[in-house]
């Protein structure tokens, strides 16, 4: 096809400052939009899209609870709780003045005044705090039997020393209704984790006194959060080099935010300055050019450069990790430069170097880009944002390798890689691959592998590929022990569009937690709609409260509280207060009281985002009963319920789902994408088989050594399988040049990929040095993963193209064909199934029947014949012709002699009559299976006839004819061999007819040492029955022996005449042609169907002819008129180097037909019985065209031939179509080359004043009705 790459070359190659010009604009757009891109750098857009993931991403990102950050203070010896107090206090104040901004509040103790302002709120507005549950406790307070008990209780208080705080409070509320209302706001702690000492939180072990820091920013903010830790760490360490003899803890995650961020960048720049400096170093000692390091960047940058001014035109952002992980992209990019440089330096030849990697770089890379495009279809943001960096990098890349790279390096054609360091590779790598091991190696291990891949796990512990510090590790495990609090609770949102709204859906919750509690799904819960309800929810309470007390009941009450009180010693007085507050008109909540607890108690309970208002519910779940607890409240669309170990689960499931999807799916689109690039199942086969096993061999060394997967390095399959892509891509088209056109690209193919599995190595394997969990596994699988991709496509490939491909046709055997390979499997399934059957039914009817023997014998025999009939017929691909003119029915029995060339001739025999004794070779004859069958059959070895004549007297009384194949053994090319005379003395022996039947075509159906069923005829020839008392062949079995083999061998070479037209070589050219690309077959098969396989020309040139072929392109008529016939001499000449390269690389090019790469204007001609040109006279000048004229008709001898096909321009309509292939061929596909002339169409008086001055004599065909094409067949006297 027509390389524009090529003319973007010879564009710029002569126009320098246009180039540079273009460049510099190109890559000045693409910085200028490169460096608008917005970057995010929030870590949930690592997290799948999912409504309970996307919750916790929201709760993570903007709870001020997540975030909190918890500190603990102890001294080194024995605790002195009052010292410790004072020194928290310290610490509080400095940290509050010292933090500013970044700190929201410090809480390092109870804030009494704040409990006096809620709980006079709570005293104002008491009914608005009272639940379903707590008008069944006031039933029970207001029994005559509490009312005595409580008033006894109130009598105590008032007389002791608490009398002066508490008074007003039992006058007002004697009965403690008030208290049900109080106890509320401890429902929003769980009070057994701490203790208060001197209003401060202790633990309940009492060793440390601890505070809690609300940050003013999520720690989602990386930026705020690594501010936020540096700066407490500093101010911690301050004061604790003031205060020796305390020691202070901290942790939260803000903590284990900022340490990941904290190391990732310190093991980034560490392991990136290494890995920058090696593979400067590397490249520098492989290229001996001071500037090869810089110029195979130069497509990486620009690729990178190239992908984010795309990404920024389409979304205007992208995500940092994204943007991390894909500078693993930067090692395939990388590839293309140092395939080009590595190619460059083989041949110093731009130009060709282009056409050389244009395919693998584009078409070829179209399975890696669309692999990576493919991304799009998780949920997971970043892996979309990789998706599209990785894409559009390669094809930036590509791009800048093709078109930037051929200008750059025009000082440096003499870049020369170190060859003593290439050789020793290419050694090394042909060794391994030719080694008998290497192949058993694989064959062994692979399903060892693939035993242990199916047990490659996720980790399901995020904390595992967390980084945390020492001191981080030992401050969580403190805490953790400290309070439980945070890993065994279970959060359950509720939200709203307004505040109201999100109550009021939270408060339908409310007897779903109280049941949850009650059937002990729960052990405890805090509930902020219990402490604020919603306005609507107000209203109904205080109407509820209305209802209960109506003025009856309150003042039955207050008259029971009167008589008991003044018994025990009451004022008659004391019930006014209480009185008086039974007896307000309550009302619902003001702002400013709603603000009150907004502010503080709940505040870490109600977040808002927007216009989007969530209540954070928290639930202490029975550990054994969380399944039931997520059963609950799962079927309630309305809420979202997690807890940090169902949102890891649930985050694993969705990443493994999210591998597998794109484990098939970009294993589909890689799989149907080489098909369409080879256009062949085996090709696509080779390449893609090395894939999937790469892949067993990862997941099993992974399984082996316990190294799993994560949600970081999950992300590295898709590089390394593009990587494996990559490189079996590249090692193909290097496979397919060198057997379609003998071009040895593969060792610089081969170095180049060395090269990139170094540098690659380096840069991911270096993270090995790593402290981040994460960073240390992307090495391990790295090094695991390249390696095997490595190992795999540089080893099983070639060794799969050579056992498919490349042996079979040095031996000048077919290529094995998908669909041919199919067709040999069914018959050979058959044919064991059949004998297997064959070797049981002869068993019953042979050795278990005492009776009838010979009957029985007949039984089995004609099963046997219709077996060998079935499987012959089965074999579709095969056409089956039986030519009996005299209509023999082997009634009278003879000796049947045949040619022998096949395992099919014995099938081919059997099935013609079940009363066949074959005699065959040792080999048949003892075969595993088979053999069983031709011994019940009376089958004999042929060097035992002589000691088994009775036997076979005996079976031709019985009307059994004896086959035998005369030549003994089968032939290799299909020349009969000498006859031997052991048939026709057992003829003379036996006194029977001789019955020749000539076979044909089973040698190449299935040639001998070769097991492949290749579609084709066979073709079974009666010849005339030749009499035992016929004595034209002579008298003695001696002189028939010689006479018959001459004869038969005539009637052979009659029959192979007749049917080895140019249709019956059809199946052979294509097979000569095929696995050389798909243009070039699909070229070949319409090319033939147009020229009806050439019949026209292989009719009118004589079977025995010395033949030029001018413009032979890619030798299709020459393969034909070789194949017709051995005594035709063929030269064929083209200009196209390309086309002649592959026409001599055909393996089935018989030894008269030659190619030569040749310019027609300078070619010294012989002497020739025929020439051939055929559409080559229209691509030269007038001048030119008469000079080859003349030339030719010099160099034709007597009577020769000149045939002369081309496009004649008077035939104006058709020859439109003339000019529209021809602009197809020469334009577009590229197919031909032409001359900057241009095109120069002949008139057919060139011909006609041509033969007339000549003296020739001519004959015009006009075949054609599409194209002005017409042949001209001149010839001379």
């Amino acid at each position: 096809m027509r390389n524009y790459f090529v003319d973007i070359f010879h564009f710029f190659e002569h126009r320098k400052t246009i180039f540079y010009f273009t460049l510099f604009s190109l890559c000045i757009c693409c910085i200028y939009y490169a460096s608008k891109i917005e970057i995010k750098q929030n870590v949930m857009h690592m997290l799948p899209q999912d409504k309970n993931i996307e919750a916790f991403a929201n709760f993570f990102e903007n709870s001020k609870y997540a975030d909190k950050v918890i500190v603990g203070l102890s001294m080194m010896g024995e605790n002195d709780l009052d010292q410790l107090i004072n020194i928290t206090d310290s610490l509080s104040y400095t940290l509050q003045s010292a933090m500013g901004a970044l700190v929201e509040s410090i809480e390092h103790k109870s804030n009494d005044s704040l409990t006096s302002v809620l709980l006079d709120v709570i005293n104002d507005h008491l009914p608005i705090f009272l639940d379903s549950i707590d008008y069944s406790i006031i039933d029970s307070l207001i029994s005559d039997a509490s009312i005595k008990k409580k008033l006894n209780e109130n009598l105590t208080t008032l007389s002791s020393f608490e009398a002066l705080a508490l008074k007003d409070y039992i006058y007002r509320d004697p009965l403690g209704i008030y208290y049900l209302a109080y106890n509320k706001l401890k429902g929003l702690q769980f009070t057994e984790d701490f203790s208060l000492y001197d209003e401060h939180f202790l633990s309940k072990d009492e060793r440390y006194v601890v505070m809690f820091i609300n940050p003013s920013f999520p720690s989602a903010n990386s930026k705020k959060t690594v501010e936020f830790t540096n700066k407490l760490e500093q101010i911690v360490s301050e004061f604790k080099s003031n205060h020796n003899q305390t020691n202070i803890i901290y942790f939260g995650a803000p903590f284990v935010s900022a340490g990941n961020a904290k190391q990732i960048n310190k093991d980034t720049r560490l392991t990136l300055g290494m890995s920058v400096i090696l593979i400067v170093l590397l490249i520098s000692l492989f290229f001996k050019k001071r500037f090869s390091s810089i110029i195979i960047l130069i497509p990486v940058v620009f690729g990178a450069l190239f992908s984010l001014a795309l990404i920024y035109l389409i979304q205007g952002d992208i995500s940092v990790m994204a943007l991390a992980g894909g500078s693993l992209i930067l090692g395939i990019a990388i590839n293309f430069s140092l395939h080009f440089l590595t190619h460059l330096t083989e041949q110093p030849n731009r130009q060709q170097t282009i056409v050389d990697l244009t395919f693998p770089m584009t078409i070829g890379s179209l399975t890696t880009i669309l692999g990576f495009l493919s991304l799009q279809f998780v949920n997971a943001p970043v892996l979309k944002d990789l998706g599209l960096f990785a894409a559009f990098s390669l094809i930036g890349a590509a791009l800048a390798t093709l078109i930037i790279l051929p200008q750059l390096v025009s000082t440096y054609d003499n870049i020369n890689t170190d060859s003593q360091i290439s050789n020793k590779y290419s050694n090394f790598i042909y060794k391994f691959q030719t080694s008998k091991y290497t192949l058993w190696i694989i064959i062994i291990l692979t399903p060892i592998l693939l035993y242990y891949a199916k047990n490659v796990t996720f980790e399901n512990d995020l904390n595992k590929i967390n980084f945390m510090s020492r001191e981080t590790q030992t401050a969580q495990d403190t805490f953790n022990k400290m309070s439980s609090q945070f890993q065994k609770s279970v959060f359950l949102l509720s939200s709203g569009n307004s505040l109201e709204e999100a109550q009021i859906n939270n408060e339908k919750l409310h007897s779903t937690l109280d049941y949850a509690k009650t059937s002990k799904f729960v052990n405890a819960f805090i509930c902020p709609t219990q402490i604020l309800p919603s306005l609507n929810e107000q209203q109904k309470r205080i109407s509820k409260w209305n209802l209960y007390w109506n003025p009856s009941k309150k003042e039955s009450l207050f008259r029971r509280l009167q008589v008991e009180g003044i018994q025990l010693g009451y004022h008659s007085s004391f019930t006014t207060s209480f009185q008086e507050s039974l007896n307000s008109k309550f009302t619902t909540l003001t702002d400013s009281e709603i603000s009150i607890f907004k502010n503080t108690i709940i505040k870490n309970f109600i977040e808002s985002k927007d216009t989007t208002f969530t209540i954070i519910n928290i639930l202490k779940a029975n550990t054994p009963q969380l399944n039931n607890l997520y059963d609950l409240f799962n079927s309630n669309k309305e809420v979202k319920i997690f807890d940090r170990q169902f949102v890891t689960d649930h985050l694993i499931k969705i990443v493994s789902d999210n591998f597998t999807f794109i484990s098939l799916f970009t294993s589909l689109i890689v799989l149907f994408a080489l098909f369409l690039i080879y256009g062949r199942i085996e090709l696509t086969l080779i390449s893609f088989l090395p894939m999937v096993i790469s892949w067993i061999w990862i997941l099993g060394i992974m399984s082996i050594f316990n190294i799993k997967f994560n949600i970081i390095n999950i992300i590295l399959s898709t590089f390394i399988f593009a990587l494996g892509d990559d490189y079996c891509i590249f090692t193909m088209d290097g496979l397919i040049q060198k057997y379609a056109k003998g071009v040895h690209h593969l060792k610089s193919i081969s170095i180049s990929i060395f090269l990139s599995v170094l540098t690659t190595l380096i840069g991911l394997g270096i993270l090995i040095f790593s402290k981040h969990p994460a960073m240390f596994s992307i090495a391990l699988i790295s090094i695991i993963g390249i390696l095997c991709v490595w190992i795999i496509s540089q080893t099983l490939q070639p060794l799969l193209f050579k056992i498919l491909i490349t042996n079979r046709t040095k031996n000048k055997l077919h290529p094995l064909s998908f669909f041919k390979l199919i067709k040999t499997f069914i018959a050979f399934a058959y044919f064991v199934f059949g004998a297997l059957l064959l070797v049981i039914i002869g068993f019953v009817l042979t050795k278990l029947i005492p009776f009838q023997k010979k009957k029985l014998k007949y039984l089995y025999h004609y099963i046997l014949c219709n077996f060998t009939k079935s499987l012959m017929y089965l074999m579709a691909n095969v056409k089956k012709k039986i030519i009996n003119p005299h209509n023999e029915n082997h009634k009278t029995p003879s000796i049947i002699i045949a040619n022998h060339q096949s395992f099919l001739d014995i099938l081919s025999l059997v099935m013609l009559h079940p009363k066949f004794i074959l005699l065959t070779n040792h080999w048949v004859w003892s075969s595993p299976i088979f053999g069983l069958v031709v011994q019940m059959a009376d089958y004999l070895k042929a060097q035992d006839a002589e000691i088994n004549l009775p036997f076979l007297k005996e079976k031709i009384k019985e009307g059994y004819s004896i086959v035998i194949f005369p030549e003994g053994t089968r032939s290799f090319d299909g020349h009969m061999k000498r006859f031997h005379k052991g048939a026709f003395l057992l003829a003379e022996q036996l006194n029977v007819d001789i019955l020749p039947i000539v076979l044909h075509g089973t040698g190449y159906c299935m040639s001998k040492g070769d097991f492949l069923l290749k579609n084709g005829q066979i073709t079974i020839e009666y010849l005339p029955r030749i009499l035992n008392t016929n004595i034209d062949f002579g008298v003695s079995y001696q002189e028939k022996t010689k006479n018959i083999s001459k004869y038969f061998k005539q009637k052979y070479t009659d029959l192979a005449v007749q049917i080895e037209d140019v249709n019956y070589f059809h199946d052979q050219l294509i097979g000569n042609y095929i696995l050389k690309g798909p243009i070039l077959e699909w070229y070949m098969r319409i090319k033939l169907n147009l020229e009806n396989n050439y019949k026209f020309m292989d009719e009118i040139i004589p079977l025995e002819n010395k033949i030029l072929d001018i413009g032979c392109g890619y030798g299709f008529l020459d393969y034909i008129l070789a194949f017709r016939s051995s005594q035709r001499s063929i030269s064929a000449l083209d200009f196209d180097a390309e086309k002649i390269s592959i026409a001599s690389n055909g393996y089935l090019r018989p030894n008269n037909l030659t190619f030569e790469t040749a310019n027609i204007l300078e070619y010294p001609m012989k002497c020739y019985d025929t020439i051939i040109i055929s559409d080559v006279l229209h691509y030269l000048n007038d001048q030119q065209q008469n000079e080859i004229l003349d030339s030719c008709i010099k160099a034709l001898n007597p009577k020769g031939l000149l045939i002369i096909r081309d496009g004649i321009k008077e035939k104006k309509n058709r020859h439109k179509g003339t000019q529209l292939s021809e602009f197809l061929s020469t334009k577009v596909f590229n197919f031909n080359k032409v001359s900057e002339s241009g095109l120069s169409f002949i008139s057919s008086n060139l011909i006609y004043n041509f033969v007339k001055i000549n003296h020739l004599s001519i004959q015009e065909v006009d075949s054609t009705k599409l194209t002005s094409n017409i042949t001209f067949i001149l010839k001379k006297s």
